[in-house]
Order: structure tokens, then sequence, then C-alpha cells
């Protein structure tokens, strides 16, 4: 997980967008795909660290209360696990709202090389909404 965090979404955008494009030659799709993707991704990340850095906070004598009395891995999960994770998931759900406002502009309009990749959206003219040129 520390590893994986270290990386920025939007460092893996070029090759998953030339990627999705390249198996959808001359379509719009590939690029839709891509944008949904990459908005899912930035979205889901700063959440899954959360909850990630909740369990790593929870102290071992209530992981140890949970082993003393027998919790399975679901009950422990709805008893211990979620309300110590609930606050930062709150939290961060608000953040990574932003933070998929932020990948849907990014997105949008993407230049790699000499292609120019437009999608319909925030801002977007009749003319945009043809087809990537």
């Amino acid at each position: 997980m520390d590893v994986l965090q270290s990386i920025p979404v939007l460092s893996i955008a070029p090759g998953v967008v030339l990627g999705l494009i390249a198996l959808f030659p001359g379509q719009r799709i590939g690029i839709e795909i891509a944008a949904i993707l990459m908005i899912f991704t930035g979205m889901t990340w700063n959440m899954v660290f959360s909850f990630y850095q909740s369990l790593r906070g929870i102290p071992i004598e209530l992981r140890e209360a949970a082993r003393v009395y027998g919790l399975s891995g679901w009950q422990r999960f709805w008893t211990l696990e979620l309300p110590s994770g609930a606050i930062g998931l709150v939290w961060n759900s608000v953040m990574s709202v932003a933070g998929g406002w932020f990948f849907l502009i990014a997105i949008e309009s993407l230049t790699l090389g000499d292609k120019n990749f437009r999608l319909p959206g925030l801002g977007a003219s009749e003319r945009c909404s043809s087809r990537y040129r």
C-alpha cells in the first residue's frame, strides 16, 4: 500500500488513455472508459488509504478483546474496524469528491504528443462533442 501511495494517479493517465484508445481505434469509447477509470481511481484512492490508516491505528488492546470474544472476521469488521474508520471515511469522501472534480476537468481535455483528446463535459462547446481530434 505504501508503494502504491507514492504513485500519483495523473502519472498513469497517459498510459491508460493510450492503451484504451488503442483497444478501441477510431471510437470515443476508449477515452470515455479512461476518463471513468481515472475519476474512479482518483476518488477511491484517498478513501482506501484513509481506511487503511484507520485500521493500522486501532489499539492492540481492542484487537485482543475482539480475539478473546471470538468475533468472526465479519463481526470484527462491523463492531471494531468500520466504527474506527467511519470518521476518516466520511471526511475523505468529501475530499475524494473534490479530487474527482479535478480529474474530471483534467481528463476532459488531454494532449498527448501531437494528439488532442477532448470529451464533452463541463464547459465543452458543441464542436468538442463530435469526436476526439
